[in-house]
């Protein structure tokens, strides 16, 4: 079979006939009907093979979804075939009815909006799945896990990776538990946990509450932790805001370096003072903001020869005094004695805090956790 090379036709018509003649030329079933590839060479015929830029992009916007429909079909309901099917006829009336083909485009859209239902469904169950990755380490928590936080207490969730080796700490030294907020978590996962506080009051405590609830491999030691000497090592030695009366850091992250085996962890709740503690200062508060940066943890550790790891945590927390009196003694016990007088404090104080209508007052403060880590050393 030869190839006939196709002649070149162009036509001049008004525009109003436009449509009519492009009808005419597809009836006859043996023109191909395309864009002009170049300009006239002639300026003064130029103006004839202007665009309509915006019915050609419209008409082809839509063949663009015509065709991503089919696409769509094959993919999810492919039509079986053979090599010698034969196409599928299409009469002219077929072809040139305006009703067909505004129903296949109204069809490509229903495919269209189908497709991305079945993309976000996808995406919410990448995200369900991960979730639930999340929540596999807690399945063996004897805990309910839809506890809510309150008004005094922030309850938040965190999660360990499933592949972590839960049983590579063992034991556990904490220095400064106080209430215990982290005793019992450590209680639970470790085979042994001892607590050194200056506190023997906390330390019964911590003993009644790990008694109450199971954890009855708790040990406590009621010494300071300048002079504790362990006397063994622990595969992990934890403190958490414990710090803030240790005038030498450097011989307590020594301490924490020669007691451990395998990990030391040093925590700090750190950020910039809230707007109003900065003013009570300005007003002569000589204000005692008793954080320790997670920077000094850092440079002080750099200096020991230790290239220690961090990471912040962010948190936000509700204050709550149940009236001015209670506003302006709280927020004032950070300040020399005497050095602000009542009323300019109040003053400062309720500009930032918010009166409820139970006559409470509060304001949300940000802060940060930084957790401090590194592998001991042991150096003299």
């Amino acid at each position: 079979m030869s190839i006939v090379k196709m002649k070149h036709l162009r036509l001049f018509a008004m525009a109003a006939d436009r449509e009519e003649l492009l009808r005419q030329l597809q009836h006859l079933g043996c023109v191909e009907i395309r864009e002009p590839d170049q300009e006239l060479s002639d300026p003064a015929w130029a103006g004839f093979a202007r665009v309509d830029d915006t019915a050609l992009a419209d008409t082809k916007a839509k063949a663009d979804r015509l065709r991503a429909a089919l696409d769509l079909l094959n993919h999810y309901a492919p039509a079986k075939s053979s090599m010698f099917q034969p196409r599928p006829l299409v009469s002219e009336a077929q072809l040139f009815d305006e009703s067909v083909r505004q129903e296949a485009t109204e069809a490509a859209g229903r495919i269209s909006d189908l497709e991305t239902r079945i993309a976000a469904i996808y995406n919410e169950q990448s995200k369900l799945t991960a979730q639930k990755a999340s929540l596999a380490p807690w399945l063996e928590l004897d805990a309910d896990l839809d506890i809510p936080s309150t008004r005094e207490v922030t309850v938040t969730y965190g999660a360990v990776s499933g592949n972590a080796d839960r049983n590579a700490v063992e034991t556990a030294l904490e220095l400064g538990p106080g209430w215990g907020n982290y005793t019992l978590d450590l209680a639970r996962l470790c085979r042994e946990v001892a607590c050194v506080d200056i506190s023997r009051d906390v330390l019964d405590f911590i003993l009644r509450i790990g008694e109450e609830q199971g954890c009855r491999n708790i040990r406590t030691f009621h010494e300071k932790w300048e002079d504790f000497v362990p006397g063994r090592t622990y595969d992990l030695v934890f403190g958490y805001n414990c710090f803030y009366r240790q005038a030498d850091l450097a011989g307590c992250f020594a301490r924490m370096d020669a007691a451990a085996g395998k990990l030391c962890v040093a925590g700090m709740n750190t950020g910039l003072a809230p707007a109003w503690v900065r003013e009570l200062d300005a007003a002569g508060g000589r204000v005692s903001w008793e954080w320790k940066d997670y920077i000094y943890f850092v440079g002080v550790l750099y200096q020991m020869g230790i290239d220690a790891n961090v990471v912040i945590l962010p948190f936000e927390k509700e204050l709550c005094y149940p009236d001015a009196d209670a506003l302006v003694r709280g927020e004032c016990a950070r300040c020399a004695p005497g050095a602000v007088d009542g009323e300019t404090a109040r003053a400062i104080l309720c500009r930032h805090f918010t009166q409820r209508p139970d006559g409470s007052w509060r304001a949300n403060v940000k802060y940060r956790s930084g957790v401090v880590w590194w592998t001991p050393v042991h150096r003299d």
